[in-house]
């Protein structure tokens, strides 16, 4: 069977979660593992540093299998989704509060953007500039000499 280049012949397939794991690392990473980080990382909103420290990891640990780990990437993405679905759901809620006013202002800018978000002045114009190395070299370069 032919791997990915960062799935290496010891790493299987939890049969149940889909995650990648490691069964030569008895403390590694492994699937019911994941499944807990993603519960306490909502648990702690969405805070990927507190819930490594919490669960003793490092977030190195965390990155690495984010980022070539599909399935686990997938199910914090979806998790991420609903805290943030929940998160506007409350948001809307309190906007209805008399009290809640930055909450409601926040509310009509994302509901009606054209009549509330906050307007460029007329004939402002955004440039974005990019430079590529031999570019930014001559600038310094440039500098340099008018420094001199």
């Amino acid at each position: 069977m032919a791997y990915p280049p960062q799935y290496s012949a010891n790493h299987i397939v939890d049969p149940v979660t889909g995650f990648i794991e490691n069964p030569a690392y008895t403390s590694a990473f492994d699937a019911p593992k994941k499944q807990v980080f993603i519960r306490r990382l909502i648990a702690n909103g969405l805070s990927v540093y507190d819930t490594c420290d919490e669960l003793s990891m490092s977030h190195h640990t965390y990155f690495k299998h984010y980022n070539t780990d599909a399935v686990f990437k997938e199910a914090v993405d979806e998790a991420m989704r609903e805290y943030g679905d929940r998160l506007e759901g409350v948001a809307r809620r309190n906007a209805l509060n008399p009290r809640s006013v930055i909450e409601r202002i926040f509310i009509l800018k994302s509901l009606f953007p054209h009549k509330y978000a906050d307007q460029r002045a007329q004939g402002s114009t955004l440039i974005n500039l990019v430079f590529d190395n031999k570019s930014l070299d001559d600038l310094r370069k440039r500098t340099e000499i008018i420094d001199v």
